[in-house]
């Protein structure tokens, strides 16, 4: 069992771009310079793995799942797409319809100004506004991703995807020293940043 938990959620960020981690999370499995969205899956799958990540308000984390004997496989493949994802502009505006879905489809002119409005918001989120105004976890707009550009993306991931903001667990039956040395080969070869 792998976990890479990267300190970056939407509570990072201003309420129009709060979905800026979820964007680097869907796109992080499109594809990297080696291998398509589809080669990666099949190869997770055909290692007897399961991959999949979400994005909270504090952390985004990615999970792995695998058959221990092919641990090695699976932390390569984490840092394949960790160090070598492709990030196209394409791939932003299909994760865009994705995340879009995700949240309920694009809402509507009245939708939104209800919301403007605080109509419709229960109880709980109208006393969170007014004992935190300002704050950004109780926001006025729900299409929060379509004011998201490539740009702000490339921006999250240079600024958060970093070594001394990320931490790798590793859980299973392996050579303790074997994944020592390929973490240290991979993982460890990042450059490193201060946030």
């Amino acid at each position: 069992a792998f976990r890479l938990v990267v300190g970056v959620g939407q509570n990072d960020y201003d309420c129009d771009r709060q979905e800026t981690p979820h964007f680097l999370e869907h796109l992080l499995f499109t594809g990297t310079s080696r291998h398509t969205e589809t080669e990666l899956d099949k190869m997770v799958e055909q290692h007897g793995g399961h991959w999949n990540a979400f994005t909270g308000v504090e952390e985004t984390t990615y999970h792995l799942d695998i058959y221990s004997r092919y641990a090695g496989f699976g932390l390569e493949v984490l840092y394949e797409i960790l160090s070598d994802s492709l990030l196209s502009s394409d791939d932003v505006e299909i994760s865009r319809g994705i995340i879009e879905r995700e949240a309920g489809g694009r809402s509507s002119a009245i939708e939104q100004w209800m919301l403007q409005h605080d109509i419709g918001r229960s109880a709980t989120e109208k006393a969170l506004r007014k004992m935190f105004p300002g704050g950004n976890f109780i926001c006025n707009d729900i299409d929060a991703s379509a004011y998201i550009t490539r740009d702000n993306i490339l921006d999250a991931f240079n600024t958060y995807y970093v070594p001394g903001n990320m931490t790798l667990i590793v859980v299973g039956d392996f050579d303790v020293d074997e994944m020592r040395y390929a973490i240290k080969n991979s993982f460890g070869t990042l450059p490193e940043k201060v946030l």
